[in-house]
């Protein structure tokens, strides 16, 4: 599995379309405050947890064990989260590979 796989997956597991949803950048904000709260649980070792809160369509694409080796295997690694900071956030409709609107 391609190291970045894991990060791509939480992304994706977060696209729910929010922006239709607030407007006026809200949606970037919820996003990004939905995206710091599941890499905490992951940042933490709660791999379990991550997967649980992820969206329906995240769980039925990546089972909860392969969720729990992946980050366990690229993850864990790494060590304990030193900083992370914000680039940028954009809003999106659809992400390759995933349906409109997921």
């Amino acid at each position: 599995m391609p190291r970045w796989l894991p990060l791509f997956l939480v992304f994706v597991a977060l696209g729910v379309n929010v922006s239709t949803v607030f407007g006026d950048g809200a949606g970037e904000k919820a996003a990004v405050a939905a995206a710091q709260a599941c890499l905490g649980e992951v940042d933490a070792g709660n791999y379990s947890r991550s997967w649980k809160d992820a969206a329906g369509y995240f769980r039925g694409a990546v089972t909860e064990k392969d969720w729990s080796d992946a980050l366990t295997g690229t993850r864990k690694p790494l060590g304990s989260l030193v900083s992370r900071k914000l680039a940028s956030a954009r809003s999106a409709t659809s992400l390759p590979g995933a349906p409109d609107g997921v």
